[in-house]
């Protein structure tokens, strides 16, 4: 007998708790398609993959078992958009250069004894990891300029040697990938369906942002002092102002516990927990005419908040808002939404929780610096850009464009020695996208002029992006918003 919803998860956890050896044959059972080409069984099928694919994310440590079950229900979602399996040979050079740039692989030795490390002893002193963590530490304790530079110049270059020529069969197999599926090359085709969907259009936006003034990278930041607030309050009352202000709903199930309404529209449940930083945990996904959404909202419970944790507060909330909004199955067979814009929701909430108007409205907020565009984010993403731009890899013509653009934003020539893309594991992961966190930002603030100015409401933010562009195109929800123009 085929299983059914909603007794499979149950049967799947019976399964993993008590008899593994079934796991995967319970499993494999859920994700055979049904007989026949009946189109109502066909979507019954996979609003049920999408269910399973949710619930099994959502368990707090899956075993080997739930996880190869995850891998199953992926692969069978992914048949149904076209998605084309990366090469083997270029998956093992981007998981080489991973390994490369990988967090704590190296370690540094520090001869001079004013560089050593402050408050530590012998071998401590004088060896640091190479994990963003310690090197961070450091740079903020550094009281050597010198030292704090020659620090960041290991870490920048902790990829090694050997990165340069892995970069290059990247790039080749990148290339050989994007011509076999009838593209000129890896931009042309990352940048299909994008927002700005050409080298000279991305270019062009990344080269208009002004960088904000800070410290040389290895310098220490200039970040604002803490305020002590009440977590639990803070997180309710930003919830319910920002529902408030999107023209939404909360009808209390419990404690930090609500159903979600928009109108008489019911989108799910959503609750409020403490964490050690403020996101997003989705549960399941509402999509529409099968089941509705749910959700939990961490906030951060340290008492100490800057401006930073009351966006990141936001943002998480603006994220569930979305995902609890609603979607249908069509998003499944092919994605139409624009690559480069996936993370506007969140950038909304980011932008929102830097808006002095929003912040009023709550209780004990922390002050709030207005949302900017850092040089090292700039640097990065127009690198990435040059970098898929090439022919093949030229690793002498990217070290000049580096240290231009690092004399631009920064106003100082760059450190002698930094080797571009040594160990930045985000441009494998995201490719020439590396740009669409800057353009969701900058579109992002831009819709918030327009609705501090008043010429957008609340309402039509909510209505225009996260009902009718909720796995959807932006650009013409954007246009109709009055942000038709391309950057």
């Amino acid at each position: 007998m085929p299983l059914r919803w909603p007794d499979a998860l149950l049967m799947l956890a019976l399964a993993g708790f008590g008899a593994q050896g079934q796991m995967l044959e319970l499993c494999d059972q859920l994700v055979t398609s049904p007989a026949g080409d009946s189109p109502l069984a066909l979507a019954r099928y996979q609003a049920q993959l999408v269910r399973l694919q949710d619930q099994l994310r959502a368990l707090p440590q899956p075993g080997e078992h739930q996880a190869n079950c995850y891998h199953k229900v992926s692969r069978a979602l992914a048949r149904f958009s076209g998605q084309r399996n990366l090469p083997l040979p270029l998956l093992s050079a981007q998981a080489d250069y991973l390994l490369m740039a990988q967090d704590n692989r190296r370690a540094i030795q520090i001869n001079r004894e004013r560089c050593q490390r402050a408050g530590m002893q012998g071998e401590q002193a004088r060896v640091l990891p190479l994990s963003k963590r310690e090197v961070g530490r450091y740079l903020f304790q550094a009281a050597d300029s010198s030292c704090a530079r020659s620090v960041w110049l290991a870490w920048q270059n902790r990829g090694g040697d050997q990165a340069d020529s892995k970069l290059a069969e990247i790039l080749t197999l990148s290339h050989q990938q994007a011509r076999s599926m009838g593209y000129p090359s890896t931009l042309a085709w990352r940048l299909d369906g994008a927002y700005l969907n050409s080298y000279p259009q991305a270019e062009q936006f990344l080269s208009g942002l002004v960088a904000t003034a800070t410290p040389l990278p290895w310098q220490r930041p200039n970040t604002p002092r803490y305020r002590y607030i009440d977590p639990p309050r803070l997180a309710r009352a930003t919830l319910m102002q920002l529902t408030r202000l999107l023209g939404l709903s909360l009808q209390p199930l419990g404690p930090d516990q609500w159903q979600l309404w928009d109108g008489r529209r019911y989108l799910g449940q959503l609750g409020l927990i403490p964490g050690d930083r403020s996101h997003y945990w989705p549960v399941q996904r509402h999509l529409v005419g099968h089941f509705t959404g749910m959700g939990q909202i961490l906030y951060r419970q340290n008492e100490r908040w800057r401006g930073e944790h009351l966006s990141e507060l936001v943002a998480s909330i603006t994220e569930a808002l979305y995902h609890l909004a609603g979607h249908s199955l069509a998003h499944y067979r092919a994605e139409e939404q624009e690559p480069d814009l996936a993370g506007l929701p969140r950038a909304i909430g980011l932008a929102l929780g830097a808006e002095p108007g929003f912040v009023r409205l709550l209780p004990q907020a922390p002050d709030v610096e207005p949302l900017a565009f850092g040089p090292g984010e700039l640097l990065r993403a127009r690198l990435a850009l040059a970098f898929w731009h090439q022919a093949s890899h030229q690793p002498a013509r990217l070290d000049r464009y580096q240290a231009g653009l690092f004399a631009r934003y920064y106003g100082q020539p760059a450190p002698q020695g930094w080797k571009p893309l040594s160990a930045y594991p985000n441009l494998v992961e995201q490719g020439p996208l590396i740009y669409g966190s800057l353009l969701a930002k900058k579109t992002a603030m831009d819709l918030i002029d327009q609705w501090r100015s008043g010429s957008v409401s609340g309402p039509q933010l909510w209505e225009q992006l996260f009902v009718n562009s909720n796995h959807r195109a932006f650009a013409p929800s954007l246009a109709q918003l009055g942000l038709g123009q391309r950057q």
